[in-house]
């Protein structure tokens, strides 16, 4: 992936296709480049997220979506 136009520097996790944590890139910089063999999907995020977060090569990401909230019964 590259930030060719980016304003400001982000971190960047790389996922294969099990969501399994195969490449991290930190502190990116406008009109960088980051990049993994192994990645096919990539989570972009605000510098320092890794770091917060003390994602490791190797975790598994689980991503999970909210329902809608009901309507309520007339």
């Amino acid at each position: 992936m590259h930030m060719w136009f980016m304003r400001f520097p982000i971190d960047v996790i790389f996922l294969d296709k099990k969501n399994r944590v195969v490449g991290l890139k930190r502190n990116v910089k406008p009109w960088g480049m980051a990049w993994s063999w192994r990645g096919v999907k990539t989570i972009e995020l605000p510098v320092g997220v890794i770091a917060t977060t003390r994602t490791q090569l190797g975790d598994i990401v689980a991503f999970q979506t909210s329902a809608p909230k009901p309507e309520p019964a007339a």
